[in-house]
Parts: structure tokens; C-alpha cells; sequence
């Protein structure tokens, strides 16, 4: 991960650290809380991102002699005092406090708490919120969607489900595509959002880049484009081709393959003798799919040939730039075919308009009839040559339907009540951007200097800070369902499982439950302990490295906890808020500070 500059910051920042440093607060010890007020996307919870990028922004935190040069320009007055100050830096100064990557988080509860000099708490606030509030708004887009994908996360738990494979088969049955780097808010948006698309949910990127820097292998196969530069039909382009030779395929050159493919159109659509899928027709049990007469685009089938001869292992087909029922896939249907010959698996097609829903349940059918045409003849279609013939083995039962037009929570939503047969989904624009919700609003504010608990107090009370250092436990019930976070003095009457715990709502104390949890978590791990690393690193020739947890773990980590929310928390429309509540210490030192802060007025 590349640098983070410090110069990565509001100007204000700077001008109130040099306050601080003129009048000799500087080193004052305070604490400081970011946390987010509202959960997004009219959600229940949210998924921390942005830990990895703070935690190296702070490991590699100084300034170069050329930042501190331009900050000598455009604060001339500042003393070189000051200046030896900012130099001197360093994470070792500072306590860090925040959950893993990929924790379940809620509103209005301390995500990341930095301790330590004021001056430089105060100096990391922007780069804080700049690295978080996106990652974590990111993170919880890509999970809602792969929630709406699938129904385990929103029906009732079954007993005794290992969930951690309960989450694996999520993954594999409904696969998640990032495509959203042309759509991204520039080449650095482009690369956070592959990355934390990936640990929100998604299976793979587009994005070759992000997927380098992330040790995985990026998807995609073809676009319009491709398909539109072929000008003339297969018969046409085999002159000007023929010679290329493909190993993968035998070592058989294009004209070859070519010439299979047309034999394979000729047999299951026309010919010297009557089509196979005419024959099949009348059968009720294939009925509604009339695929029987070949009637595709002759240039869309020299693309498709064309691409499955040079990456046979990687033939993804997009089929709706004609007509996607009576081109497109007849013609993936009939390269397939071609494939199927050396024991190649065509992946499957790609929908990029029209009615997802409608089109994915056709194509099924069409490929539910080929497979009954293969299934009764396939050994009576295969070349004479021994060495080319492959059995039948269901293969275009196993081709994906995969979707791309511009897809939102809500069309996931939809399909998936629907009953749409796509198996993978191709998702960019209303991912990347997080449309529906273009910013957290995550804050950062002070709570504690000097050991003295600080407070913020509004018009509406909803917007007060609570205040003080803090601790936040997980409460979980026998059931393995978290039924609320609690807030707590820090180290002040610690919850434990077993005992009773009395929940208070913020904002009105007349709310309270009284739970006995069987598990008590506490949310915060400590990365930096008064300036001990405690983040996974190594150290290579003097340079702290951080090991960050690979994502693949991540992700995982990230559904497990969101399987475990209750099922109404989820739910897309309406979900029932999580309690985030108060302990009774940490109530009464809210309501004692509010009211020595809010004066009441005298009206004569």
C-alpha cells in the first residue's frame, strides 16, 4: 500500500495543532471517538472497512523534508519550533483502539478511539475519516447486496447449521462480480472500492490492478465491442485465420474448430437432415422455448468462434448485442457444442439488458432442452476421430447465467423473490458509488483531556456525544444471536456472561432491558498500546511491514457475523433496529454532565 501523506488532512487541522502547540496543549493526553450517527442505507448495521489503510497510514506517519517545506511557505509565521514538532511524529506516541476488519458495527457507537497527545489526535482526524467512512460504507453496500442475493440470510436459521459452510456454499452458488472501475469517483476510488468490495462479499473484481495488489485473479471475458468488429460470417473468416493453431484444443487450427462449430449449427438447427431441437419440440416437458430453427447473427457466431478457439477455458458469451434469445445464445449454444468435443466446459452467457428475470428463466430452459438433445444424442454427433470423442456429462446443466445491467440492492431483491435463474451477477455503477447513500457521515469528536470526561451538547440531543473513555461489549444470548451492544465507563462494572446487565437507550432512560447474556464480547482490540505495536507486522531491515488478514478470511468473517443478526434485522424494507444501549455508570455520568452543561433558562 502506497504512502499516505499527513499533507492528507484539512487546513484546519494544522491551524488548530498550531494553536495547541503555541499555547502548550500540544501534549496533553485526550481521547477521541470516530463513530457514525445513522446505519446507511436505512439499514441495521453497517461493516467496519478502513482499518488496514489507517493502520499503515499511521505505521508510516512523517512528514518529508519537502511537506515540511511547503508548510514553512504557507505558515511563515509559525516558529521552526514547530516545524521539529511535526518532525518528531511518530505512531509510538499513540494508543489505537478499534474493531477487526469486517466487524459488524452499529450507530452511535465508538468505532475507532485514538488516545494520546492532543495535538497529534487532533492532526489525524481527516485521515481517519477519509480512509473509514468510505471503506465502511463500501463494505456494508457489497454485504447488503450479497444478502439480497440469497435467502439464508434473511429466512429462519435452521438447527445445527455449520456456519461457516453454510457460508462457503453462499459464496459458491450465487457468485458477486466487481465492475465498477469505470464508474468509480477516480483511479484511487476505483482501487478501494475492488478492495472492499471483496471483503464486503463479492467473489472477484474487473479491476486487474486492484486485483494484483490483491493477490487474486480479476474476471471478465468480452463486451460489445468485441462482438461488433466482426464483420462477416464464419465461413467468410476462416481464409483469413485458418492457420492458428490452439493447444488447449488438440493442436487443431481455427478453420478446424471453424468448421465443428458449423457442423454443430448445421445438426441442431438445420441441414440435410430434419434439427434435432425441431424434433424435440413437441415434447410437453420442454415446451415454451421455441429454439428449433437457426435464425442468429452469422458475424455474432464468428466472434463467438472466434473467442472460444483463442481462450477455450474462458468462454463467457454476451449474447443480447442482437436478439438474446434468437442469436445470442443459440450461438454460445452451438460454440459449446464445439467445445464439448474436447472436454472443454463453455462457462456460460451474459445478460447486459432487458428483463433479467424473463431472459435468465429462458435461457435455463434452453439449456435444460440442449441438455436432453446431448443427453439422447451426443455419441451419434461427435466426430469419427477416437481421440476427439468426450461423453455427455451434463455440461450445459453446469453453464452460468450471469447478469449485468445495471443492478441495485433493490433489483437483487426483486430477482431473487422472482425466482430468477442467474448465477452470477455482475454489479458496478450502484456498487462502487453507493448510489443509494454517497457518504457515511462518519465524525470524529473528543471526549476525554487529561483524564477530565468532555461533552458535546446540541439542540437535538440525538446529536450529543456521549462522553468520556469507553469500553463496548457484544451481548450474545444461548441462542448465538448478538442481541445488543452495550456502552460502558472504561473498565468501570465489565459485563460477564452469565450475570444480569441492565440496557439503557441513549436518549431515554425510561428504555431498559435487563438481559443475561451467555457470551459477552468486547468489541475493541488494541492495535498500538502506548506505542507497542500490537497490529500483525514483521520487521525487514529496520521497516515495520504489516500482515494484514488475507481477504478471503475476511469476507467470510464479515457474512458469519451477518448470518448471525436476527432474521428482521435484515430484512431490505423496515429492519428492526439493533440495541446499542448504555450501563447504568455510563448513564448517569451522561445524564449528570448533560445537565451541568445544559443551563436552565430563567423566563420573566
Amino acid at each position: 500500500m502506497d504512502r499516505i501523506s499527513p499533507l492528507l488532512t484539512d487546513q484546519y487541522q494544522l491551524t488548530m495543532v498550531y494553536s495547541y502547540f503555541m499555547a502548550g496543549s500540544h501534549m496533553k493526553q485526550s481521547t477521541f471517538e470516530m463513530f457514525f450517527r445513522t446505519n446507511p442505507f436505512k439499514g441495521s448495521y453497517a461493516i467496519f472497512g478502513g482499518l488496514d489503510a489507517f493502520m499503515e497510514y499511521l505505521v508510516n506517519f512523517t512528514f518529508t523534508e519537502e511537506e515540511l517545506a511547503y508548510l514553512k511557505k504557507t505558515m511563515p509565521h509559525a516558529p521552526p519550533a514547530f516545524f521539529e514538532y511535526l518532525k518528531s511524529l511518530h505512531y509510538s506516541q499513540l494508543t489505537i483502539s478499534a474493531p477487526s476488519q469486517g466487524t459488524v458495527v452499529f450507530a452511535n457507537e465508538p468505532l475507532v478511539i485514538v488516545q494520546g497527545p492532543l495535538g497529534f489526535c487532533q492532526l489525524v482526524e481527516t485521515t481517519l475519516l477519509v480512509l473509514c467512512n468510505y471503506a465502511t460504507l463500501m463494505c456494508t453496500n457489497a454485504c447488503r447486496m450479497r444478502v439480497a442475493t440469497d435467502a439464508v440470510f434473511t429466512n429462519a436459521k435452521k438447527p445445527n447449521v455449520d456456519v461457516k459452510d453454510a457460508i462457503k456454499k453462499v459464496l459458491a452458488d450465487k457468485v458477486l462480480l466487481e465492475f465498477g472501475l469505470r464508474r468509480a469517483q477516480g483511479p484511487n476510488g476505483g482501487l478501494s472500492a475492488s478492495r472492499y468490495a471483496l471483503i464486503g462479499g463479492f467473489n472477484s473484481t474487473s479491476n486487474v490492478l486492484a486485483a494484483m495488489q490483491m493477490g487474486t485473479i480479476a474476471s471478465g471475458t468480452m463486451a460489445h465491442a468485441y462482438i461488433l468488429s466482426f464483420t462477416t460470417g464464419l465461413e467468410e473468416l476462416i481464409p483469413e485465420q485458418h492457420a492458428m493453431v490452439q493447444p488447449l484444443l488438440g493442436g487443431k487450427n481455427f478453420e478446424w474448430f471453424a468448421k465443428r462449430v458449423l457442423a454443430w449449427k448445421s445438426r441442431l438447427f438445420g441441414g440435410e437432415k430434419p434439427p434435432l431441437m425441431l424434433q424435440l419440440n413437441t415434447q410437453q416437458d420442454i415446451a415454451k422455448v421455441s429454439f428449433s430453427q437457426y435464425s442468429g447473427n452469422e458475424q455474432e457466431l464468428s466472434a463467438f468462434t472466434n473467442f472460444a478457439f483463442t481462450q477455450p477455458k474462458n468462454f463467457t458469451a454476451l449474447v443480447d448485442t442482437y436478439d438474446t434469445l434468437n442469436s445470442g445464445v443459440p450461438n454460445f449454444v452451438i460454440v459449446a457444442c464445439a467445445l464439448l468435443e474436447f472436454g472443454i466446459q463453455a462457462n456460460g452467457i451474459r445478460l447486459d439488458s432487458g428483463d433479467l428475470a424473463y431472459l435468465s428463466k429462458q435461457v435455463r430452459l434452453i439449456f435444460n432442452k440442449v441438455d436432453q438433445v446431448m443427453n439422447e444424442q451426443y455419441d451419434n454427433l461427435t466426430p469419427c476421430s477416437p481421440d476427439m470423442h468426450n461423453k455427455y456429462d451434463g455440461q450445459f446443466l453446469k453453464c452460468k447465467v450471469v447478469a449485468s445491467n445495471d443492478i441495485t440492492e433493490e433489483v437483487l431483491v426483486q430477482l431473487q423473490k422472482e425466482g430468477a435463474q442467474v448465477d452470477v451477477f455482475g454489479i458496478g455503477t450502484h456498487l462502487v458509488t453507493c448510489k443509494a447513500q454517497p457518504a457515511l457521515g462518519g465524525v470524529y469528536k473528543i471526549v476525554e483531556i487529561d483524564g477530565q470526561a468532555r461533552m458535546k451538547m446540541t439542540e437535538d440531543i440525538s446529536k450529543a456525544t456521549l462522553p468520556g473513555s469507553k469500553d463496548v461489549y457484544r451481548l450474545f444470548l444461548s441462542s448465538g444471536e448478538p442481541y445488543a451492544d452495550i456502552i460502558c465507563k472504561k473498565g468501570v462494572n465489565i459485563p460477564v456472561a452469565g450475570q444480569i446487565v441492565t440496557c439503557i437507550h441513549p436518549h431515554d432512560e425510561l428504555k431498559r432491558v435487563m438481559v443475561k447474556p451467555a457470551k459477552v464480547v468486547k468489541l475493541h482490540n488494541v492495535w498500538i498500546d502506548h506505542g507497542e505495536l500490537k497490529y500483525p507486522h514483521k520487521i525487514e531491515n529496520g521497516k515495520v511491514i504489516l500482515q494484514h488478514p488475507d481477504l478471503a478470511s475476511t469476507r467470510e468473517y464479515v457474512l458469519e457475523q451477518v448470518y448471525a443478526l436476527r432474521e428482521d434485522q435484515k430484512r431490505y424494507l423496515n429492519p428492526t433496529p439493533y440495541k446499542v444501549s448504555l450501563n447504568q455508570d455510563m448513564n448517569q455520568m451522561l445524564r449528570e454532565m448533560a445537565l451541568g452543561i445544559k443551563k436552565i433558562q430563567l423566563i420573566e
